[in-house]
């Protein structure tokens, strides 16, 4: 290898630069200029990312939403299947219901036709002579007594021991038997009337003047030693609807005595004799028929409706008392009555009483009372027996009430003027919803008698 001079060296550092071309320094606007672009480029790309940031998060918002909104449906979906099944279940309840109302209805319809053909008959047969029928008693003053029937009841019920005077107690003996409470008066549509022909007007108040006569005629002297020993059930049954110091008043006067005990008998036939309970036990087959109507007979259906079912009630008790025995069940009824009305009656007897003449009209007053409660269920009518409340809040009714009182003997509409108030009320207002006429309205069978005070 040749050595190198300095000289040498020299040359050949000149031929190397000589073959590189110069590098220029960028100047300071340039680099301005660049770094302005670097940081608009930075920003572009900051936007950028804000951007994609935002989409990010609605992308994720909506996400959620869906979601959510999918959780929903599947809450809707499960109350709508829910809601589906109950309105199944609805429907099938309601499918039902409507198969036992149109068996209803058909049988309805059945005991209508019935009525109706029963009825059709029964005016052809009132088409034929028959004898003019005996116009109805008029209404007995309370002071009037008719006589007694002469139908035999048997002796008196034993007295438990006790003795009046020197009148033997008799037991008493089966009773004998009566012309039909029934037949005797001729009154029910099986003897061929129609169920317009049943008028009821003239049954009541002649019926409540024999319980009154009885209360005079056996129970009527005041005892105040006899009635401080009174048993607590017969303290308590006369003082219903009121209270203990009017009764103890009342029961202390023979202008009022008799009519506090009518008042009790009274209270006792209405809420039996004269209710559907009266024939309630003559036969299974009877006391489903009946009871079957009349769970039928409720507030709020149509008027043809109840009308059809009052008839159906009616002809079912006309059906019924055709049937053998059922006079036998009515006597049996009657007799059962008459031996609780006794028993309660007993220590009211004041010594010497008449024991089997009052036997006698208690069994004969439970008798008419049976016989009238028959007659109400043949007719489709329904009966109101409603005893005016009594206190201070309670005023006389002139439209309603009869005055018995011997201190209030004024004219009914002065009474009423004078604000006289109940303090018994000794018969209930009875009032008869005939359904067989076009006018539905109730009308008065008898006013209610009471005492008053101011």
């Amino acid at each position: 290898m040749p050595r190198v001079t300095g000289q040498g060296l020299q040359e050949m550092m000149q031929n190397l630069n000589m073959g590189r071309q110069p590098v220029r320094q960028p100047t300071e606007g340039e680099l301005h200029q660049e770094i302005g672009r670097l940081r608009q480029q930075k920003e572009t790309m900051a936007a950028r990312i804000r951007q994609l940031e935002h989409e990010n998060g609605v992308l994720n918002l909506a996400n959620e939403t869906m979601h959510r909104n999918i959780a929903q449906g599947d809450g809707k979906l499960q109350r709508a299947e829910a809601e589906r099944t109950g309105l199944a279940e609805d429907l099938r309840r309601l499918n039902e219901e409507m198969r036992r109302k149109e068996v209803a209805i058909t049988r309805l319809n059945e005991q209508l036709a019935k009525a109706q053909k029963t009825i059709k008959v029964q005016s052809d047969q009132i088409q034929a002579p028959k004898e003019a029928a005996r116009p109805p008693p008029p209404p007995q003053h309370p002071g009037h007594h008719p006589p007694s029937f002469s139908h035999s009841f048997g002796p008196a019920p034993p007295m438990f021991g006790r003795t009046y005077g020197n009148q033997p107690m008799p037991y008493p003996d089966p009773m004998s038997r009566r012309p039909s409470m029934i037949a005797s008066h001729g009154m029910l549509v099986a003897q061929g009337n129609t169920f317009s022909e049943i008028n009821m007007m003239p049954e009541f108040t002649p019926f409540f003047n024999l319980t009154e006569r009885w209360s005079h005629n056996f129970t009527n002297v005041p005892d105040k030693a006899r009635d401080q020993s009174m048993p607590g059930f017969l303290k308590d049954a006369l003082t219903q609807n009121t209270n203990a110091s009017i009764a103890t008043k009342l029961m202390a006067s023979g202008n009022t005595r008799f009519l506090t005990v009518a008042k009790l008998i009274n209270y006792n036939i209405t809420n039996f004799a004269f209710r559907p309970v009266l024939t309630k036990g003559f036969t299974q087959y009877f006391d489903n028929k009946t009871t079957e109507l009349r769970n039928q007979l409720q507030t709020g259906i149509p008027l043809h409706v109840r009308r059809a079912l009052l008839m159906a009630c009616a002809e079912t008790t006309v059906e019924m008392s055709k049937v053998d025995g059922f006079e036998r069940y009515l006597d049996g009824i009657a007799n059962q009555k008459a031996t609780e009305t006794w028993q309660l009656m007993e220590p009211l007897f004041a010594p010497g009483v008449a024991v089997n003449e009052a036997w006698q009209e208690l069994k004969r007053i439970w008798g008419e009372a049976a016989r009238i409660g028959v007659l109400m269920l043949s007719k489709p009518s329904t009966f109101g027996m409603d005893y005016p409340p009594v206190g201070r809040s309670s005023y006389f009714n002139p439209s309603q009430m009869i005055s018995r009182d011997m201190d209030f003997m004024q004219n009914p509409q002065t009474l009423g003027n004078m604000a006289a108030k109940v303090r018994l009320a000794i018969t209930p207002i009875v009032t008869e919803t005939d359904f067989l006429g076009s006018a539905v309205v109730p009308k008065t069978l008898h006013y209610s008698n009471v005492l008053l005070e101011l």
